[in-house]
């Protein structure tokens, strides 16, 4: 079978197209727009429909009440987002492992020792108040925390990396906003330290000191702002490559908008937890404040984990020293 093209005349050229069944136009635009899942994405996807299901179980047992329905969609979204990225840039490996290294680090492996954790309680009899290996589990969770809250500035380095033009960063607002982060920090490590020194005070009011586990954990709190200094360069970048007309135009607004999202809860968070754990107990006022603002936390960071792994799902921007490497390009 051959097909004339319509230029026609003496010059027309023929193709032949034998032995290709064209599928409907409906069966391919259906094709087309359900993307085939890389080997490499496999171990994110486990992790994440493990965690849809422990977390369904817990609803289940809870109650599906709309607040803690969004938090547990928003988790399992936080997990998809490797998927997402592996999905959108299969060659993501050796294209932009820093991205995607600060993705895995900053919301997979935390998930990752959760499952562990939750799956050594349910063998566990509890034969024994404290148990080494549950302990130690926790423990780890704790460990890791640190280092993932460095996943979001991984993930803005990995972007800048993706940009054709430069990002401009006004310097009076980041050495401000260091500044502030670092002295945040300080005051709600100091104020969990404290809160830690009373419950440990033996009956004469001597503190009787710090588990490990309690002086990870105050590290932890310690470094917390460098997670939102992170996110917020992710937004910065993003807005920045959208004003200066970077291509993929829609990676960078969704980009933008989870990360924005995710900065202001994180920052509203943190001021929650300064005013709980900073030496002064909150006003009926802020206690109100809180728990109305609280019914729509959980829908905030569904909408912004849901914006992200639809940015990743995209594909990254092609690299400006790669420009073979571009993928699922608009």
């Amino acid at each position: 079978m051959s097909y004339v093209s319509p230029d026609g005349g003496d010059g027309a050229r023929i193709y032949d197209i034998s032995g290709f069944d064209a599928p409907p136009p409906r069966f391919a635009r259906l094709t087309d727009r359900l993307p085939s899942i890389p080997i490499t994405a496999w171990p994110f996807l486990i992790v994440a429909i493990a965690v849809a299901v422990l977390r369904a179980q817990d609803l289940w047992t809870w109650g599906w009440g709309s607040m803690s329905t969004a938090y547990v969609a928003a988790a399992v979204l936080g997990t998809l987002m490797p998927v997402a990225l592996v999905i959108g840039c299969p060659r993501v490996w050796r294209s932009a492992p820093v991205i995607l290294i600060g993705v895995v680090a900053w919301v997979w492996i935390t998930q990752a020792l959760g499952l562990v954790s939750q799956a050594v309680h349910a063998l566990e009899p509890g034969s024994l108040p404290d148990e080494f290996i549950p302990y130690t589990l926790g423990v780890a969770q704790d460990l890791v925390a640190i280092p993932a809250l460095a996943g979001p500035a991984l993930i803005a380095y990995g972007l800048l990396k993706r940009r054709r033009t430069e990002t401009t960063w006004p310097r009076a607002m980041v050495v401000a906003a260091i500044v502030i982060a670092a002295a945040w920090g300080l005051s709600n490590a100091r104020g969990m330290l404290d809160v830690y020194g009373s419950i440990n005070s033996g009956p004469d009011g001597i503190p009787a000191g710090l588990t490990k586990r309690e002086i990870v954990q105050a590290i932890a709190v310690l470094l917390r702002p460098v997670e939102i200094l992170g996110l917020a360069a992710v937004a910065w970048t993003s807005l920045s490559a959208i004003r200066a007309g970077e291509v993929h135009r829609r990676f960078w607004a969704l980009a933008f908008a989870g990360s924005t999202v995710l900065f202001c809860l994180d920052v509203y968070s943190n001021v929650v937890w300064t005013m709980l754990y900073g030496g002064s107990a909150p006003s009926d006022f802020a206690i109100a404040v809180f728990s109305s603002v609280s019914d729509i936390i959980g829908g905030g960071y569904l909408l912004a984990y849901a914006a992200l792994v639809a940015a990743f799902m995209i594909g990254l921007p092609p690299d400006p020293l790669d420009l073979g490497d571009v993928v699922n390009s608009e």
